[in-house]
């Protein structure tokens, strides 16, 4: 698959996956909706910077977009994509708190903690 292709391919991906309306997508970007629909079934190439502005726009990188380099693809929830994006916007020490956090949780203690819930 060339490249225009795989970026119109995962364009539609990534639009399906959050739920976004052209309309929303191109008002961010600065384009017409005609844009987005051209970009979607590969009718027009996305510049670099178009690029980069809606990799910004879903908080991944363009090798993300392009699913480059990944053997495995791990599929995310709605909540885990929400916590991704919290904690992108961190700034380090909340972030440091996190990592800190996460590593004294373990698969015994969240089970423990449902059990006291139930």
């Amino acid at each position: 698959m060339d490249k225009k292709r795989r970026i119109a391919y995962a364009l539609v991906q990534l639009m399906d996956e959050h739920d976004t309306q052209g309309k929303e997508l191109a008002k961010y970007l600065g384009v017409k909706p005609s844009a987005i629909s051209n970009y979607r079934n590969g009718t027009r190439s996305i510049d670099i910077d178009t690029l980069d502005n809606i990799c910004e726009y879903y908080h991944i990188s363009v090798s993300e977009l392009l699913d480059e380099g990944k053997s495995d693809v791990i599929k995310l929830t709605d909540d885990e994509r929400d916590l991704i994006k919290s904690y992108r916007k961190l700034d380090y020490t909340s972030r440091l708190a996190v990592k800190q956090l996460a590593a004294t949780l373990s698969p015994e203690t969240a089970s423990d903690t449902r059990e006291g819930i139930a």
